[in-house]
């Protein structure tokens, strides 16, 4: 059967929870780890004490949570070097995205450090946000351009300021579109 076959192909995922401490504030995150790695890989990466490429980080965007993107985790982490990819969901903070951003860079500085302890060289991770995770991950890169030299926004919002009118009028057009497609199938 091709859908048995396909789960059998995915690669191993787990989820934990955690918490990370960013100017004296505790921002909460949920993380959906994908190794995709083969035992091989994985040998070859002890030995080196890093990933064969950098790590690829998914941030959904806002309401969103890291159950929604599993098949872009999971793509994105059978198509990299590296064979690595986290899907990270901070809990909104309540200094803002720029907090949200710096936990981000926390997460991963501090989740490299355990999967590759031995390190010697900066591993590096790919930011790809979605949405209004867009606009963190390019945070994020802001922050901490030694370790997010690669950012991809995908509809990345607050690019652009925009009046309230503007915003909901784009919003209506985009669910009446939405809305149009769904009713014509």
């Amino acid at each position: 059967c091709e859908r048995s076959r396909h789960r059998q192909s995915m690669a191993p995922e787990t989820v934990e929870q955690g918490a990370v401490d960013v100017r004296g504030e505790s921002v909460r995150y949920e993380i959906r780890i994908v190794d995709a790695r083969s035992p091989r890989q994985r040998e070859q990466d002890a030995q080196r004490g890093r990933p064969g490429g950098n790590i690829m980080v998914v941030l959904p965007g806002h309401g969103q949570s890291i159950y929604g993107p599993k098949k872009l985790v999971a793509t994105a982490a059978k198509l990299s070097r590296s064979k690595i990819a986290w899907c990270i969901d901070p809990v909104p903070a309540e200094g803002g995205d720029r907090i949200e951003a710096q936990a981000i860079a926390g997460v991963v500085r501090e989740r490299i450090s355990t999967t590759f302890p031995e390190w010697e060289k900066p591993i590096a991770a790919t930011l790809i946000g979605w949405s209004h995770g867009g606009s963190e991950a390019l945070l994020a890169a802001e922050f901490a351009p030694d370790l997010f030299p690669q950012f991809l926004g995908l509809c990345p919002t607050g690019l652009v300021d925009r009046q309230s009118r503007e915003l909901l009028h784009s919003f209506v057009l985009e669910a009446t579109r939405i809305l149009w497609v769904s009713v014509r199938r």
